[in-house]
């Protein structure tokens, strides 16, 4: 409570009128201040001019926001309502606008309500009443002069609104009053700028209303918006459509509509028309937004691009409409494409093989969808990898069509497979017979849709090689020759092994397993063992715990002793399951003791001999012992960390062996009394231990009854008696939890270590320890430089880590060298390749705010090498890419763009080109241009072939294909012109004639005349030669 004197002090400085010593005072004692409706009638007594009102305000706005208060509604007192009828004064737009910037509205309120048609208004018009004979038009006189004493400038509300960021909703009920204000009457709105550009503002704020009122207003003054004009850097109106809700974008249409304006929606783009609005949406991911736009288009006949897709969404509209699960889009889209005979682009972005809008329709269970589609693909003689396994559902459209149990499906797919059995066998290596087989596979244990199927291609007369495969339609589900014959077409292929293994487990069948893994061992195959091997996140242990098969189990270990290989047992897979989760699940104590003897070896094999006898007393006898709280309070009372870290181990051990989860101890009074009066050196490794076996609770003790124990409180205690100085104290209490905190420190390098070395499952730990050091629980300590200390940070891949580490050498006045040689001279800079971009983004920025200048280049061999690029695409880190190489551009930097390491074997412009990334490229040439640098773009082994030219044509990217034959045509690149291509048998004439494209077809004779002109040129000057 502000007291009286305080009171006093602001009161007398509002009636003195100074404004900078108001500003100073209100600034020093805002805490202090108690803001109430007497301090504002204060403000508007004493100050006409109403800039005591704005530093009140803005002071009591600031005042609620750092104390976390809602803006507190203030009456009007009498007095106030006096003062507002009976003075003068000049209430502006910028003050009204001012007041509802801090959340004054209650303010505004009462100035509308009394102080337009005031006293002295009522007088006059009794006056006039009384005097005059020609009320009417008087009255409207005096009405209209009160409507003009408050005039708002509109458009300056709208772009407050636009600005105003966090309390944009709060302010958005603000306008809505103020438009309601103006439509009664009661105040007077000025429109300043051109209606066009008062549309945009009013746009900007995303408020129906006000779009309405703005339309309303023009249309009042017999104007038309020309909503094609473009303003605010071309950012047209009609552009801009995507931006807004639905109700908008249907006001904007209906305006065009009424007006007879054709709105330009699609605009030319690298020779394609495009209708950016929708493309727009479709980032945005506002599907009501395309189907009205969509709706729009149909209904003017409006002709564009409906197959484009830029790079950032990598969707087309198909593409979207299916993912969104919106029939009504797909039909229309349908509809627009027949009726301009428009072939659909049905694929993945990234690999045209792969018919992404029919794996979507999957993935939402849309089966009428999947069958629409399906219908659209047979009509229009479309070729596309029908065997493509979705990664997160696990099914391809064969095992769908099965599971859903739908024969009309099936026949659609078998009618597919007949009609195009060639492409599918020349393209996928995959035709009728072998989805013939797959279905039937598929639908093992399910006659009726078996018998449906043999039905149906006896009935049509589909023909297939009946020694192909099993036509035991009438065997058990775990048929064993068929699960063998899937094994033997895949076995051969190194990239399938896993999948067929995948395979065999999801049918547990242990006979086809243990014959594969027999063929992989008598191979010597090595592999990885615990990689993931399905897109659930599951490894082979996993996979073996999970179906609960011993044998497997013992193959497995013994596989991983023979080669020498450390199982991750620890290893959780999507659902945060590890392997001893699903054998407690299952019940399996013998797998558990298998896996437990197997941690113990390999971590025997790791381990010193240090407190060998403990250990193995608590090995020999771990079943007989009761862990509990009495016990590990025994070692605490002893002082001893090192027995606490060793019963946790233990402790845990014999919980997993057991099927049992960690219990969380109690902490007994005895234990809270060691804690409180006892004296520990709790250690940075002690307590990352306890973290490591899940005792996250002793932690949690340590860190409440510890810290701040009896010898604290009673010290803090003693000096309240002696002291009678609250602020004395107050510092007293400060220095003691400075004390408390350094009681245990922790450190920070090491905390990485662990997450390092045990995975990023420790990463919720490390949150936890820094949420503890940024709350003053504890002190983290930096034992290392901090170049060393941010590559231990970036190593858990952390982003908070990172930051953390930034933010602390922020504090100490310590700017990071970036370019320090440290770890076996491995560069911090050039490791930005190996991690997310948000930590290389993290890196860049922290390099620019510093004026640092990475030395991302490194001379090698005489080339100025970009390793972060290089190893970033050895990674196949695009977007780490992009962002090294905008920084590089952005800096000027000098290096060998044409570089090219032998692995991989390409450079950065083919690298561009295989990820199809047009922005990648359009960097590439702007660099290499500015730097007048002639880019490689040729074969890392045949200097004859343009590999980039065919690796756009392989991406059937025809715009990237026209942009890499300028450059070569610009440049005068010679290369084999007639290359055919592997795989698609295209060589670029062909692949020109069957885009049908006349433009790249007059870049090729281009080309080609420019090469025997040169010819020419060599010809005459070695006859002349010759002849001297």
């Amino acid at each position: 409570m502000v007291s009286e004197t305080l009171k006093d002090n602001i009161t007398e400085i509002i009636e003195k009128g100074n404004i900078d010593d108001l500003k100073y005072f209100l600034t020093k004692n805002i805490e202090s201040i108690e803001f109430n409706e007497h301090l504002y009638e204060t403000a508007f007594k004493y100050n006409k001019n109403l800039e005591a009102v704005k530093w009140i305000c803005k002071s009591n706005w600031i005042k609620n926001k750092r104390t976390r208060q809602n803006n507190r509604e203030y009456r009007c007192t009498e007095n106030l309502k006096n003062i507002l009828r009976n003075e003068r004064f000049k209430f502006t737009s910028d003050f009204i606008i001012t007041l509802l910037k801090y959340e004054r509205l209650d303010y505004v309120k009462y100035i509308f309500a009394d102080y337009l048609y005031n006293n002295e208004c009522i007088i006059n018009c009794l006056l006039i009443r009384k005097r005059s004979n020609r009320k009417n038009k008087t009255y409207k006189k005096i009405i209209k002069t009160e409507q003009s004493k408050i005039k708002i400038n509109i458009n300056n509300l709208f772009l407050k609104v636009k600005k105003h960021g966090p309390s944009r909703n709060q302010f958005l009920n603000m306008i809505d009053y103020i438009l309601d204000c103006a439509n009664k009457h009661i105040i007077t709105l000025n429109v300043t700028i051109p209606y066009v550009k008062l549309l945009l503002y009013a746009f900007a704020t995303n408020n129906t209303k006000a779009v309405e009122w703005v339309l309303v207003q023009a249309k009042e003054e017999n104007i038309i918006i020309d909503l094609n004009n473009e303003i605010f850097y071309e950012n047209s109106l009609s552009i801009s459509l995507y931006k807004f809700n639905r109700k908008i974008v249907e006001l904007i249409l209906d305006y065009a509509n009424e007006h007879n304006l054709s709105l330009n929606l699609v605009k030319n783009y690298n020779k394609n028309k495009i209708c950016f609005p929708i493309m727009n949406a479709i980032i945005e991911d506002k599907l009501e937004i395309i189907i009205v736009i969509m709706k729009y288009l149909i209904e003017k006949d409006i002709n564009f691009d409906i197959n484009y897709q830029d790079d950032f969404s990598a969707e087309n509209l198909i593409s979207y409409a299916v993912r969104k699960n919106s029939t009504v889009l797909v039909d229309m889209i349908m509809e627009y494409a027949n009726k301009h005979h428009i072939l659909l682009d049905l694929f993945d972005f990234y690999d045209n093989s792969i018919c992404s809008a029919v794996i979507n329709a999957m993935k939402n269970d849309n089966i009428i969808m999947v069958m629409t589609l399906m219908k659209y693909i047979n009509e229009h003689n479309i070729i596309f990898d029908i065997n493509y396994k979705d990664k997160n559902s696990n099914d391809n459209l064969l095992s769908y069509a099965t599971r859903k149990n739908n024969t009309e499906l099936i026949e659609i797919i078998i009618d597919y497979a007949n009609n195009h059995d060639d492409d599918l066998n020349n393209n996928f290596s995959y035709g009728i017979n072998e989805i013939v087989d797959a279905l039937l596979q598929n639908a093992m244990g399910n006659d009726n849709i078996k018998m449906a199927m043999v039905k149906y291609i006896f009935k049509n007369n589909i023909k297939i090689d009946m020694e192909h495969k099993n036509w035991d339609w009438r065997s058990k589900e775990n048929n064993n020759k068929l699960i063998k014959r899937i094994i033997n077409l895949t076995i051969n292929s190194d990239n399938k092994k896993e999948r067929s293994l995948e395979n065999s487990m999801k049918n547990d069948n242990s006979s086809t397993v243990k014959m594969l893994m027999e063929y992989i061992i008598n191979n010597n195959i090595i592999f990885d063992i615990n990689d993931p091997i399905d897109s659930t996140g599951n490894n082979l242990l996993l996979y073996a715990t999970h179906q609960n098969n011993t044998v497997l189990v013992d193959m497995i270990i013994n596989y991983a002793y023979n080669n020498n290989i450390i199982l991750d047992t620890d290893k959780q897979n999507n659902y945060k399951k590890d392997s001893l989760d699903y054998c407690i699940e299952n019940k399996n104590v013998s797998i558990i003791i298998k896996i437990r003897d197997y941690i113990e070896n390999t971590r025997r094999q790791q381990n010193n001999e240090n407190n060998q006898k403990l250990k193995d007393f608590l090995k020999n006898n771990e079943e007989k012992i009761e862990f509990s709280e009495c016990l590990c309070e025994e070692a605490f009372k002893n002082n001893n960390l090192e027995a606490i870290e060793l019963l946790c181990e233990s402790n845990r051990m014999k919980n997993l062996a057991q099927g049992i989860n960690n219990q969380e101890y109690r902490c007994t009074e005895n234990l809270k009394n060691i804690l409180r009066n006892e004296r520990f050196k709790f250690t940075s490794d002690f307590i990352i231990t306890l973290l490591k076996y899940e005792r996250l609770d002793y932690v949690k003790y340590i860190f409440e009854d510890y810290l701040y124990n009896n010898e604290c409180i009673i010290k803090c205690l003693l000096y309240r008696k002696q002291s009678n100085r609250k602020d004395s104290l107050d510092n007293y209490i400060q220095e003691m939890i400075k004390n408390e905190k350094n009681k245990i420190e922790i450190d920070i390098n090491e905390v990485f270590l662990m997450v390092r070395n045990q995975g990023y499952d420790s990463v919720d730990k490390v949150d936890y320890i820094l949420d503890c050091a940024n709350k003053n629980i504890i002190t983290l300590t930096i034992t290392i430089p901090y170049e060393k200390l941010l590559i231990s940070a970036i190593a858990t891949n952390n982003t908070k880590a990172v930051e953390w580490v930034m933010v602390q050498a922020k504090n100490n006045d310590i700017v990071i060298n970036m370019n320090k040689k440290i770890f076996f001279d491995e560069f911090l800079s050039t490791s930005l390749s190996l991690y997310n971009k948000e930590i290389v983004k993290l890196i860049l920025d922290y390099a620019s705010e510093h004026n640092i200048s990475l030395n991302l280049i490194t001379d090698y061999n005489n080339n100025k090498i970009c390793f972060p690029i290089m190893n970033a695409i050895t990674n196949d880190n695009l977007e780490v890419v992009i962002t090294i190489i905008k920084y590089l551009i952005e800096k000027d930097i000098d290096f060998d763009i044409n570089y090219r390491d032998q692995f991989p074997a390409e450079n950065l412009i083919s690298y561009a080109v295989r990820k199809n990334s047009t922005e990648l490229v359009d960097m590439i040439m702007e660099y290499a241009n500015k730097h007048h640098i002639s880019l490689n773009l040729f074969d890392f082994y045949d200097n004859s072939i343009c590999s980039v030219v065919i690796n756009a044509m392989k991406n059937d990217n025809i715009n990237m294909v026209m942009k890499l034959m300028k450059y070569i045509n610009e440049h005068n690149i010679i290369f084999n012109i007639y290359y055919k291509d592997e795989n698609s048998n295209d060589n670029l004439l062909s692949y020109a004639t069957k885009k049908n494209s006349t433009e790249l077809m007059d870049m090729i004779k281009d080309y080609t005349n420019n090469v025997i002109y040169f010819v020419c040129i060599i010809t005459i000057l070695l006859i002349k030669m010759n002849t001297l």
